[in-house]
Parts: C-alpha cells; sequence; structure tokens
C-alpha cells in the first residue's frame, strides 16, 4: 500500500490517534478510487482542503498542481 498513498508514520514520544489519520495519494492514484473503496468497506472517509486550497476553491479558482477542481 505505501507504493500508491503516503501514511503518517509515529514519532517518538507520540500518542497517534488510532482512529483518524491522514492519507496521501501518490502520483497516479485516484482519490475518488480511494474513497469508493473505503466506502465500500465501510469505512468513513473527510476529505480535508488546506487553507490556500479553500481560499482558491471559494474564489472558484482552479489549482491544477493539487487537483483542485
Amino acid at each position: 500500500m505505501q507504493d500508491k498513498l503516503l501514511l503518517p508514520q509515529a514519532t517518538a514520544n507520540s500518542n497517534p490517534s488510532w482512529f483518524g489519520f491522514l492519507m496521501v495519494c501518490k502520483d497516479g492514484v485516484s482519490r475518488n478510487d480511494l474513497v469508493l473503496a473505503l466506502e465500500k468497506a465501510q469505512i468513513q472517509n473527510k476529505s480535508i482542503i488546506c487553507w490556500e486550497h479553500y481560499q482558491a476553491f471559494e474564489s472558484g479558482m482552479k489549482v491544477a498542481d493539487h487537483k483542485l477542481l
């Protein structure tokens, strides 16, 4: 799976959450396909957009580098 996704790594002295964590699709991996697979397995998910992308989204801009449509 690590060839398709960037997954978080626990650091020393950390207590990471077991029920929620960030997954980033690598190039060539469809976020939509990942979401569909998670939903098919009855795994809830939420998309998160960083502030700069949110501002671009609100203004109607398209950010091609990060595939924000």
